[in-house]
C-alpha cells in the first residue's frame, strides 16, 4: 500500500469514528506516521482529504458492481439479488468504518461540503438503483418476479432493505447474522409473488 492509500485508509477510520469535525489532520498524520506537511503534499486541506476518501469509496464500489454484473449475467435474478444483498451486509461486517462513514456522509455531511457530498452520494445511489432496476426488469421478463409494482419502486425498496440491514449491523450485531440475512432476503423475495392490486395498497 502506497503512502497516499495509507492516508486515505486512516482518514476513513478517523472520519468514521470522530466525524468530520473531530478528525484532525494531526491525528491522521500521527496514525499514518507521516508529518502533516507530508499529508498536505497529497491533499490541499481536510476538505480535499474528505472528498478523496468519499471518491475512493464510490469508485471502488462502482467498479465492484460492474464486475459483479459480468460475473452473474447468466445467474437467476433471485441469485443475483441475494448475492447483492449478502455482499452488502458482509461489507458492513468486515468494514464497519466504511459503512459508518457512508451513513454519516448521507445524514450529516460537513457543512462546507454539503452540496458536493450530497451530489456525489446521489449519483452513486442512482447508479446502484439503476443496477437493481435492471435486475427487477429482467426478473419480470423471465417470469421470476410478478408484482404490480414498478421495477424502479422495487429497486428503491431493495436499496432501503440493504441500507437498513447495514445500519442495524453497525449499531448492534445480528445474533446469527448469516441465518438472519437469509431470512430477510427470503421474506423479501417471497413478497414478489403475484397478488391482487388492492392488496398492495397502504391503508
Amino acid at each position: 500500500m502506497n503512502t497516499k492509500q495509507t492516508i486515505l485508509e486512516n482518514a476513513l477510520q478517523f472520519f468514521a469514528s470522530y466525524g468530520y469535525d473531530g478528525a484532525s489532520m494531526s491525528l491522521i498524520a500521527r496514525e499514518t506516521q507521516i508529518t502533516k506537511a507530508g499529508i498536505y503534499s497529497y491533499f490541499k486541506n481536510k476538505e480535499d482529504l474528505y472528498i478523496a476518501v468519499l471518491d475512493h469509496l464510490i469508485a471502488f464500489h462502482k467498479e465492484y458492481w460492474i464486475k459483479k454484473k459480468q460475473r452473474l449475467k447468466s445467474a437467476s435474478n433471485e441469485k443475483r439479488l441475494k448475492d447483492s444483498f449478502i455482499f452488502s451486509i458482509q461489507t458492513a461486517v468486515k468494514e464497519p468504518a466504511l459503512i459508518a462513514f457512508w451513513q454519516m456522509a448521507q445524514i450529516s455531511p460537513p457543512r462546507s461540503l454539503e452540496q458536493v457530498v450530497t451530489e456525489k452520494i446521489s449519483a452513486s445511489r442512482n447508479f446502484l438503483l439503476a443496477y437493481f432496476e435492471e435486475m427487477f426488469e429482467a426478473g419480470k421478463a423471465a417470469g421470476e418476479i410478478e408484482t404490480p409494482h414498478s421495477s424502479l419502486t422495487l429497486a428503491h425498496s431493495f436499496y432501503c432493505l440493504i441500507e437498513g440491514a447495514s445500519l442495524k449491523h453497525v449499531n448492534a450485531n445480528f445474533p446469527d447474522y448469516e441465518a438472519t440475512l437469509l431470512t430477510i432476503f427470503e421474506l423479501f423475495w417471497d413478497g414478489l409473488e403475484a397478488r391482487e392490486a388492492d392488496e398492495w395498497k397502504i391503508v
